[in-house]
């Protein structure tokens, strides 16, 4: 009979409570001590349940069932356990299988967000009279949210912001790639950082998803020594004066 109708015929409790029990075959109907789970117009007399069990446990359970009466046979029940056995193989195999291709899939998703993040960090710091500039990122993941950059305004000047993605993977480098080319378009045109991380939230918000969120500091530095910053969000950017005194900048 179809195998759909088949698992009509034992109700589905009985099925999990016997087959939790033992790997061998389970008779059940006519000819056994189990009887059909559950009424049927198909006229089943007999079938037979048979286990299907990996190391992880039960993966679910193969219904032999026949309209004529009796007990099986020894040689039927040997049957029905070597092809129980064999699917459970199949089936373990088939998830293995699945869940490497799963696995190897991520990993590459993560290698090509990591490459992407780690392009978008400056590879080299540009220079400003009378300063020495150096910043370095440190993933605890394979890949994370945050960011910097130093931007090139003028001769006399450079921009310079501090950012985090929220979370981390695949999603974060790519959040992070669309702010990038945001400020970098927009660093020349706007000279008031508030008014450049007003115009980045803007643009944002239409891009983010919801349970996602941007922080960020932005600021310019000239070869004066003068620095006009905005923050978004973000922990306040510290400053460790020549005398050891550490002040949180909070704008």
């Amino acid at each position: 009979i179809p195998s759909t109708e088949a698992a009509d015929v034992i109700s589905e409790r009985l099925v999990s409570d016997l087959v939790q029990t033992t790997i061998q075959p389970i008779p059940v109907g006519e000819g056994s001590t189990v009887p059909i789970g559950v009424s049927t117009d198909l006229s089943i007399r007999r079938a037979c349940l048979v286990p299907l069990r990996d190391r992880e446990g039960t993966l679910g359970v193969l219904v032999v069932a026949r309209r004529e009466g009796g007990a099986w046979t020894r040689e039927e029940l040997d049957t029905m356990s070597l092809m129980g056995a064999q699917v459970s193989l199949a089936l373990s195999n088939a998830a293995y299988v699945s869940t490497r291709v799963a696995q190897e899939r991520a990993s590459r998703e993560l290698q090509i967000a990591h490459d992407v993040q780690k392009r978008l960090l400056p590879q080299s710091i540009v220079p400003l009279a009378g300063f020495d500039i150096a910043g370095s990122s440190a993933a605890a993941r394979e890949v994370g949210g945050d960011y910097f950059d130093v931007l090139p305004l003028s001769d006399h000047e450079i921009g310079f912001v501090v950012a985090d993605v929220s979370g981390n993977g695949t999603s974060a480098a790519f959040y992070m790639a669309e702010l990038q080319g945001m400020i970098r378009a927009t660093a020349s045109l706007l000279p008031s950082p508030a008014a450049l991380l007003a115009q980045i939230n803007r643009a944002m918000s239409g891009v983010l998803a919801r349970n996602v969120f941007i922080t960020a500091v932005y600021g310019r530095l000239s070869d004066r020594g003068q620095v006009s910053l905005a923050r978004a969000g973000h922990n306040p950017p510290i400053i460790l004066r020549a005398d050891g005194e550490i002040e949180a900048v909070s704008p």
